[in-house]
């Protein structure tokens, strides 16, 4: 970023392929510092279970940001407050479940031990 914070942040930003197969940066990013960070990581398994449910659960990370499991899926927000669908769309990262696991956990085997359990309990 090219601000000064006390916090080291984290990016999170769509991407896009343009017409030479190019990969190019989105619309903004949503940056999370590292108590934010730390939010999102405690409430993965609640978040994770609330999709599997399709049931609603939003978690405030702060500063205007939230992450939410809603029909199904995960979503970080920026700017949630604001209820205009016109804009929401610009400041929100769908997760797809592949995109999650990457996020989520540190290496390979805590993901396939994860993807166990989670295939254990169905």
């Amino acid at each position: 970023p090219t601000f000064e914070t006390e916090h080291n942040l984290i990016e999170i930003r769509r991407l896009y392929t343009n017409e030479a197969g190019v990969w190019k940066d989105g619309f903004p990013a949503i940056y999370l510092a590292e108590p934010e960070w730390k939010k999102l990581e405690a409430a993965r398994p609640d978040l994770e279970a609330a999709a599997r449910l399709h049931v609603n659960k939003r978690v405030l990370l702060g500063n205007f940001k939230a992450v939410e499991a809603s029909r199904g899926r995960i979503r970080l927000l920026r700017n949630w407050l604001n209820q205009d669908p016109k804009f929401n769309w610009r400041y929100t990262i769908e997760f797809t479940p592949e995109l999650w696991r990457r996020i989520c956990f540190e290496s390979a085997d805590e993901e396939e031990t994860a993807l166990a359990e989670d295939r254990a309990r169905v």
